[in-house]
């Protein structure tokens, strides 16, 4: 019984907590906030949006380019690889994604 107890407590209490993610688009940059600090980014510098998730009930997620997962090799040795941005469960994704796109055009 006690095994079972710390197991739920385990779970419910010490599981790791997510932090809050927000993104701002403006007419000239996107800003990601996640738990490892804010991003900004030009939008003339972002390869196109794309949605590579979408629920039914038409939450997704827009990501804008290929993510790789292998670090680059410089002359410094090895870097993490910079990943594009990601829009992570967003409301509405299609409208959302038909807002980043025009945006990215105008600049």
């Amino acid at each position: 019984m006690g095994a079972v107890i710390a197991g739920l407590y385990a779970r419910v209490f010490l599981r790791p907590r997510r932090l809050p993610s927000g993104y701002v688009l403006t007419g000239r940059r996107l800003f990601t906030v996640t738990r490892e600090g804010i991003d900004v980014r030009p939008l003339g510098a972002l390869p196109p949006p794309t949605v590579v998730h979408r629920a039914v009930d038409g939450v997704g997620t827009i990501t804008f380019g290929k993510r790789k997962a292998m670090p680059n090799l410089t002359s410094e040795g090895f870097r993490p690889a910079q990943l594009p941005p990601r829009l992570v469960q967003v409301a509405d994704v299609d409208r959302v994604l038909d807002i980043v796109t025009a945006a990215m055009r105008a600049v």
